[in-house]
């Protein structure tokens, strides 16, 4: 699916192309929700900080999702995570995040347009199914899919939206896959 996206960005995002695809991390930071100060930061120092508050605010969710079943904890499966969380942050940025930002960016469409759909999108995937789920995983996932977008837009590359999402995939994926089954 990401392989075909990227091939639909390439062929008819005329303008952009996949110059998005980079591992650019540097950029002006406009004011967002969560973020304490009212003016422009860095993407290279200030990430972190909502960065930091996703997987605080992501590991305490999983937890009480999943805690009721247990835990069961092995080296193996550890090692598991990190490829799995690397693969599937990869595909989902490509997919709910890439494609938009290139096409409201490529379309002349306000920056607005991939932001919010790379936001609304992925935060209605999480209602049932994935975790974090229900109302609250909504809401987490739609501000996740909001500012991940407006990285990939704001530095005009990759590596934000892809590192933040591998980071909270790697939280996630330790809870999942370590409950008793």
């Amino acid at each position: 699916m990401a392989t075909i996206t990227l091939l639909l960005i390439y062929v008819f995002a005329d303008k952009i192309k996949l110059s998005y695809l980079n591992l650019k991390r540097t950029g002006k930071m406009r004011p967002s929700l969560l973020l304490t100060n009212k003016k422009e930061g860095k993407w290279e120092t200030d990430a972190w900080d909502i960065a930091i508050i996703m997987i605080i605010l992501i590991g305490v969710f999983s937890y009480f999702q999943t805690y009721s079943l247990g835990f069961n904890f092995s080296l193996i499966t550890i090692l598991m995570v990190f490829p799995i969380a690397a693969s599937n942050a990869f595909i989902e940025e490509i997919i709910f995040r890439l494609s938009y930002v290139t096409m409201g960016d490529n379309e002349a469409l306000s920056p607005l347009y991939g932001i919010l759909m790379g936001s609304i999108v992925f935060g209605f995937i999480h209602y049932s199914g994935a975790v974090p789920n229900g109302l609250f995983g909504v809401l987490l996932s739609a501000y996740l899919g909001y500012f991940l977008s407006k990285s990939i837009y704001e530095t005009k590359g990759f590596y934000w939206a892809f590192f933040i999402h591998f980071l909270l995939d790697v939280v996630i994926l330790m809870f999942i896959l370590h409950v008793n089954m």
